[in-house]
């Protein structure tokens, strides 16, 4: 899972999930089953559930380096579990 959020999600939000998109397509390509599940929103934030932590950690790197921004992996200890957290205020 991967979640963004700050201020500057809501001036680029079209363009951060454009990222999020071709990074998809660039790993749809080498795995089909790697994919966005799913796309969660509320006013503050944007959560994308993947079928693969692989991919929510190369979404959250590609985010980071186009918008700067602070990128945190949380991993759970007892599942393959990764949740990937961008922030960017401003």
């Amino acid at each position: 899972m991967v979640t963004l959020r700050g201020g500057y999600l809501r001036d680029h939000r079209d363009e951060i999930l454009r990222l999020a998109r071709n990074e998809e397509q660039r790993a749809c390509g080498i795995n089909p089953l790697e994919r966005i599940m799913e796309i969660r929103e509320d006013g503050s934030s944007l959560e994308l559930l993947t079928t693969d932590g692989k991919l929510a950690q190369r979404i959250g790197r590609e985010v980071r380096k186009a918008c700067a921004g602070t990128l945190a992996y949380k991993r759970s200890e007892d599942t393959k579990l990764l949740r990937v957290v961008w922030v960017r205020d401003g």
